[in-house]
């Protein structure tokens, strides 16, 4: 399970966004990151791309943000894709949840993503317990409840991943139309504040 992750989103044109995961994927993998990869948003911050890295804790991304910092010809690389990207947000993720297993070699699932703020952090874990075993029963592979950072700062950020967006738009049918999700979870619910749902597909990857 990676402890800390962090999601760089940004509007460019494809062919500047892969050849960023191209450069950035190597460094990333090569220093300390445990997962590397590229994907495609839509819903909230539509037709936009994530740069996400994974690592095992949140000393290991420091330990690669010093590096980053004391290398300058790592940065000098990336110039021309910074010049012709536009910057959404930097997003730092801390792990609460996931129950997610490793990705396959093949593997490109798909998310759909909830963020929100609660004003109990024991309530959001225990909705997440909750909420599991109708996520499972509707197709999903997984599930991730982060606390966000950065420009996410005091919100969470709930994932379902699934297969393919049918088995994802499925799994939303099933979830929509179970009234027992709904009664379990309305006291949970009726404090929450919602701020962004979004589609995730994972488009590039690389592994350690």
């Amino acid at each position: 399970v990676y402890m800390y992750r962090i999601n760089w989103k940004f509007r460019s044109e494809s062919e500047v966004a892969i050849d960023l995961f191209n450069k950035g994927s190597k460094i990333l993998i090569d220093n300390g990151a445990s997962f590397a990869g590229l994907a495609i948003n839509s819903g909230s911050d539509d037709n936009s791309f994530s740069m996400i890295a994974s690592f095992e804790n949140s000393e290991m991304y420091g330990d690669f943000d010093d590096k980053w910092v004391s290398n300058p010809d790592w940065a000098k690389q990336f110039k021309a894709n910074w010049m012709a990207q536009q910057p959404i947000e930097n997003i730092h993720a801390r792990t609460l949840k996931d129950t997610t297993e490793n990705l396959l070699e093949n593997e490109m699932p798909v998310f759909v993503n909830w963020r929100f703020t609660h004003p109990d952090i024991n309530a959001v874990i225990g909705s997440f317990e909750i909420g599991e075993k109708y996520w499972k029963d509707a197709g999903s592979s997984g599930q991730i409840l982060n606390q966000l950072s950065g420009d996410g700062m005091g919100q969470f950020l709930f994932a379902a991943r699934f297969q393919s967006m049918k088995k994802l738009g499925k799994g939303l049918d099933m979830i929509s139309t179970n009234e027992n999700f709904g009664d379990d979870l309305k006291d949970y619910f009726k404090d929450i504040t919602w701020h962004k749902n979004s589609f995730t597909r994972l488009i590039m990857k690389k592994m350690k």
